[in-house]
């Protein structure tokens, strides 16, 4: 009986800490896999961007000046996935080649991805979201 009881308020502890804390059920690399394809916007420091995820894996990337929103700063292309509910990035080419980069490969932990938004933790830990670009599922 001791345990029945225990069960319960274990059951009931759960359910108000993810009521409280709003927690959202973690979502599987097929359906984030779907939810991700389509284009999204972003602005970093100086620069506004859309990031374009194709269903084959492969994603674009463009940049402008975010005060005169005419001068593309970078077009960039390479390939994408998911696993283990992180987005790879894997950049492989860059105009202007001399574009500063760190790296090629970028990994981001996803925290989540709905209709009109995609939250994301970079490398540093910085959390960010990502916004879906109208008329683009």
């Amino acid at each position: 009986m001791l345990r029945l009881f225990n069960l319960a308020v274990l059951t009931m502890f759960v359910f108000c800490y993810l009521l409280v804390f709003n927690v959202q059920a973690v979502q599987n690399d097929d359906d984030l896999r779907i939810k991700i394809v389509g284009s999204w916007a972003e602005t970093i420091g100086g620069m506004d961007g859309i990031s374009t995820f194709y269903a084959g894996g492969r994603y674009e990337c463009k940049g402008w000046d975010s005060v005169s929103k005419k001068i593309i700063i970078e077009h960039a292309e390479g390939s994408w996935w998911i696993d283990n509910g992180k987005l790879y990035n894997k950049l492989q080419s860059i105009i202007p080649s001399s574009f500063p980069f760190q790296k090629a490969l970028y990994i981001d932990i996803i925290v989540s991805i709905s209709d009109d938004t995609m939250t994301l933790i970079d490398e540093k830990g910085i959390r960010y979201t990502k916004t879906r670009v109208s008329n683009d599922k």
